[in-house]
């Protein structure tokens, strides 16, 4: 979905429909203590398991990173790095789309860790 905006209506995420995750994203801040982080975390990588649109999240969070500065981008990077590292697919994910999310970003999310 990278180039692409996600159908979050179409999209699940830990509590249903994922239609308020564009709004959260918009709204967070780089501050980690920001409550919308959390939110975030319960309902994309909520106790580890992701959901669909936990991998359509990664090209924004990768924007966030890249666009924060580095000291700034904890938050963004530990979502997706658990997001990526998940073991544990709930609900309807195209494991092909996820795929796909992961191998476009993974790379780009390690250069800005470093």
């Amino acid at each position: 979905m990278i180039g692409s905006t996600p159908n979050w209506r179409h999209l699940q995420d830990a509590y249903g429909t994922a239609d308020s995750i564009p709004l959260l994203l918009a709204d967070v801040s780089p501050n980690p203590h920001d409550e919308i982080w959390g939110q975030l975390w319960s309902r994309l990588c909520h106790q580890g398991s992701v959901y669909s649109a936990s991998f359509a999240a990664l090209p924004t969070l990768l924007t966030m990173a890249g666009s924060w500065v580095p000291t700034a981008r904890l938050m963004p990077l530990t979502l997706a790095a658990a997001i990526i590292g998940s073991q544990d697919l709930r609900g309807s994910i195209n494991a092909e789309e996820a795929h796909i999310q992961v191998h476009q970003t993974a790379p780009e999310f390690e250069k800005l860790a470093q």
